[in-house]
């Protein structure tokens, strides 16, 4: 009887657990449709921005792939193209590889298959999404038991962040695939060992490597992991060594005979050994050179050796080429970089020791995702997505229990367990050693996060059916995961910054491709409340600018000012755009004034500021003062052509020519494209009696803009004074007919 209840009881069980499985993918199913739908109603913000470098690179080579396809098969080319992205870095068919291959490759098949469908890589990406919740829930499964995989596989369909990583060109949804496809595989050869197990498992994870480069850290502990699993199998040592032998070189060949193309074509390309693609010297001198603080921080290109300067990383190779006719490879570029950033390590070890405990730290704070990319917008914009469950402190606290019980457990759980729950932990953990020496940003956690829930509701599910059992070590897991979460909760988080990127970023993208107004988007971002971010009051404000409605974007810029923890930037940014639609709605010099002398306060040398009190004191004859506004100005803006102008027009009126001529040539020195610096040396020079070179600065000023009515007239007036050789009257340009910027 009690083994037929127990029967019962299992298969009660199961129907249920299959119930739960039935509903949560159908959930997870029908949440992906809505999520498409809801893209493609923007499929414009698609196309990588700017400031997404590594998805430009993806987009553009994928379909440099697709159309060599094409070539190739005879398929011909297909009736539409792809929007253009404005990130044009792409592989150069002639270097290595620069970016791990397999998503550009994955994109070209993709856009092949389907005619260059903008939609279709993240319509396959959300199918990949659920396919991946399969795949983690079948090894949970394995390893903890039918509990803690529903709570994987919830994880899986629910968590935001990986639902927003289906929706963009990016390879993390891909590479969490071949993730788990590889540990599936090696829990599927540890159930019936075999040499044809043990190959394809190496295939998959050769795969695994062609998204994944820093993976190849794993393959010894992978290859371990078998060589243990064979030992505890068997009675002799002997034996089991021969063995372990045996199945480890069928998983290293596996992955050897995948990996060996890639690897070939990257020597035969540039002569130098690179098994995927370069990029770990690169990452390594993000994180380690002068003024480096544990995130990304761009060198220049003197710092890696390059005689020309670059603030970008990947504007070196064309500075060089340019520079110096020669091509650097980007072997050569990543040798460069890893150089650099040992020489430096060689030379700070207590910066780079402290640099490595800041980012072995800051790898697991509060921000889910953060570094050039605005996905905490893309959740706070999205009907769908700003009610998904999220929060890696939970992750965090579910990890603190889990070491807990794996301490307490360890040695009463038996090998086979042991070994399975050692898969998740020793990847993810794998994983995250390169990030305490590289620098840190928030969406290269997203590949382990499905390891790292596994762990966490495992861990979480052992304390909480141990109470009775094991009520001390129970409690004491239950505890610390609460302090972890907690804590970690209490840590404040700041989205300031990714809400600016998409403020800035998605109406650009929008226009770029659409054509529509900026303010076509207001309704939207009022709809998503972000009139309580500084920055969504700043683009409110600057909307309601653009369409002469100065009323509202004052009020705009007032609402900003009254939030509380703004930046200083932030701040800055508002006040600026108040005085500016103060000034271009008439409102009263008082209100205008006193925002300048806001501005100021916080901001001595804004730019704005001191042009706004220098042409005020033009205005009041009151040169000298202008003259020392103008020079404040200039420090912060050399650049500026209309202050350098304005400066020189305060130095005639108070008697200096020789000055006001430096001033001038100074403005058309630094400002190639203004020509009012030009105009205003031509008034000198005519004043002068220097004809000829006054002709010449007109005749610059008509290069730099040849529609300026002012200019013509002044040309015609000197070739007529040249010509009966009688001195022209001067030229006055007054400060009051110019805009100011």
């Amino acid at each position: 009887m009690n083994l037929l209840y127990d029967t019962s009881e299992n298969n009660c069980l199961r129907r249920i657990e299959r119930f739960a499985l039935i509903a949560l993918f159908a959930t997870g199913l029908i949440l992906r449709i809505f999520r498409l739908v809801e893209i493609g109603q923007h499929p414009e913000w698609l196309v990588p921005d700017l400031d997404q470098l590594d998805m430009g690179f993806f987009y553009n080579y994928g379909q440099f792939l697709a159309d060599e396809i094409r070539n190739r098969t005879g398929v011909g080319p297909v009736a539409s193209s792809l929007p253009s992205s404005p990130v044009t870095w792409t592989q150069d068919k002639d270097s290595c590889f620069v970016r791990p291959p397999a998503y550009s490759f994955f994109l070209a098949l993709v856009f092949v298959l389907t005619g260059n469908t903008l939609m279709a890589p993240i319509v396959l990406q959300s199918l990949m999404g659920l396919i991946n919740a399969v795949l983690a829930w079948r090894l949970m499964r394995r390893i903890g038991g039918p509990f803690p995989a529903l709570l994987t596989a919830a994880f899986m369909l629910f968590y935001w962040v990986l639902i927003v990583y289906e929706g963009v060109y990016h390879a993390q949804t891909l590479m969490i695939f071949l993730a788990l496809i590889f540990l599936n595989a090696l829990e599927i050869w540890s159930e019936k060992p075999s040499l044809g197990r043990a190959a394809f498992t190496g295939c998959f994870f050769a795969l695994h490597l062609f998204a994944s480069p820093s993976a190849i850290l794993f393959m010894p502990v992978a290859m371990l992991w078998v060589a243990f699993w064979i030992y505890f199998s068997s009675q002799d040592w002997r034996a089991a060594a021969r063995q372990a032998y045996r199945h480890m070189l069928a998983f290293a060949l596996g992955a050897i005979v995948l990996v060996a193309p890639v690897t070939i074509s990257n020597w035969m390309a540039d002569g130098h050994f690179t098994l995927i693609s370069t990029g770990g010297g690169m990452m390594l001198a993000f994180g380690n050179l002068d003024g480096a603080d544990g995130y990304f921080h761009a060198f220049t290109a003197k710092q890696i050796g390059i005689s020309t300067d670059s603030s970008d990383y990947y504007e070196v190779s064309t500075h060089f080429q340019n520079a110096t006719g020669k091509k650097l490879t980007p072997y050569m570029v990543d040798k460069l970089c890893r150089n650099s950033a040992l020489q430096w390590i060689w030379s700070h070890p207590l910066s780079f020791l402290k640099l490595t405990i800041k980012r072995a730290i800051i790898f697991w704070q509060p921000k889910e995702i953060s570094h050039n990319v605005q996905e905490y917008c893309t959740k706070q914009m999205s009907r769908i997505l700003r009610w998904l469950p999220g929060g890696f402190p939970e992750i965090l606290g579910g990890l603190g229990a889990a070491m807990v019980m794996g301490l307490f457990l360890w040695r009463a759980t038996p090998w086979p367990v042991r070994l399975r729950w050692l898969l998740p932990a020793l990847y993810s953990l794998i994983w995250y050693l390169p990030f305490t020496v590289f620098y840190y940003a928030g969406h290269y956690r997203v590949p382990i996060l499905p390891f790292l829930a596994m762990l966490a509701a495992g861990g979480l599910w052992s304390a909480v059916t141990s109470l009775r059992s094991r009520p001390a070590a129970a409690g004491i897991a239950l505890c610390f995961a609460c302090t972890l979460w907690l804590g970690t909760r209490l840590i404040p988080v700041d989205y300031e910054s990714d809400w600016g990127r998409w403020l800035y970023y998605r109406p650009e993208a929008t226009l770029r491709l659409k054509g529509e107004p900026v303010f076509s988007l207001e309704t939207e971002v009022r709809k998503a409340g972000l009139e309580r971010s500084s920055y969504g009051c700043l683009f409110l404000a600057r909307c309601a600018s653009d369409r002469n409605d100065f009323k509202t974007a004052v009020m705009w810029c007032r609402q900003g000012l009254k939030l509380h923890n703004l930046t200083e930037e932030s701040r800055v940014g508002l006040l600026e755009l108040l005085m500016g639609t103060l000034q271009a709605g008439g409102a009263p010099s008082e209100e205008v004034d006193q925002a300048v002398q806001e501005l100021l306060r916080h901001d001595p040398d804004n730019f704005l500021a001191r042009m706004y009190r220098a042409n005020q004191a033009m205005r009041a004859a009151d040169y000298q003062t202008a003259v020392d506004e103008l020079n404040i100005a200039l420090r912060t803006k050399p650049e500026n052509g209309n202050a350098w102008f304005l400066l020189g027009q305060c130095q005639m009126a108070m008697g200096f020519p020789e000055l006001a001529e430096s001033a001038y040539r100074k403005g058309m020195e630094m400002d190639p494209g203004d020509p009012w610096p030009a105009m205003g040396l031509a008034g000198v020079l005519e004043s002068q009696g220097r004809l000829e070179e006054a002709r010449q600065a007109v005749e610059e000023a008509l290069r730099r803009k040849p529609d300026l009515q002012m200019a013509r007239e002044s040309l015609e007036r000197l070739n007529r004074a040249l010509s009966s050789k009688a001195p022209g009257s001067q030229a006055s340009f007054p400060a009051e007919a110019l805009p100011l910027p």
